[in-house]
C-alpha cells in the first residue's frame, strides 16, 4: 500500500473517494475557483483517485499536485471540494474485514491529504514510548 505524505494532492474533473468515515459539506464560497464548491473530508484510510483529468482551461489549485488519470493519494484524513454536488454514496466491502463509503465527485475536484498514515503511525508510536 503506497502512502502520501501530508500536503500530496491529486486534481481532476471526477474523483473516486473511497474511506471508513466521510463528511459532505454544504456549498461555500472558493477563493480558488471564485464559485461555490461542495467540500469534503475523508477519514480513517482515506483514498482518492483521478478518473478524468483536468480541462485544459481549468485553473489549477496547486502546481504540486497530481493531474494523470490513475494517480491517487491515501491518508488517515482527506480534505478537498469539487465544483458540483458529489454523486451518491455507496457503501460496500473494501477489504475482508471492514466495508468503506465510495464516492465519486464532478466537475473540477480538488483533495490534498492532511494527516499522512505514516504520519499517524509514528503519532502513535511516539505516545507509546513516552508512557514507558
Amino acid at each position: 500500500m503506497r502512502t502520501s505524505a501530508v500536503g500530496d494532492s491529486v486534481e481532476g474533473n471526477a474523483l473516486k473517494l473511497q474511506c471508513r468515515k466521510l463528511s459532505l459539506q454544504g456549498p461555500i464560497k472558493s477563493k480558488h475557483t471564485k464559485g461555490l464548491v461542495f467540500t469534503f473530508k475523508l477519514n480513517i484510510h482515506g483514498f482518492a483517485t483521478i478518473t478524468k483529468t483536468l480541462a485544459e482551461a481549468a485553473t489549477k489549485i496547486s502546481d504540486k499536485s497530481l493531474m494523470n488519470e490513475g494517480d491517487e493519494i491515501h491518508g488517515e484524513t482527506i480534505n478537498g471540494f469539487s465544483s458540483k454536488a458529489p454523486g451518491k454514496e455507496t457503501v460496500d466491502h473494501a477489504t475482508s474485514t471492514h466495508k468503506a463509503t465510495f464516492v465519486s465527485t464532478r466537475g473540477q475536484s480538488f483533495a490534498t491529504v492532511e494527516i499522512g498514515i505514516r504520519d499517524q503511525l509514528q503519532a502513535i508510536q511516539k505516545r507509546i514510548e513516552h508512557k514507558k
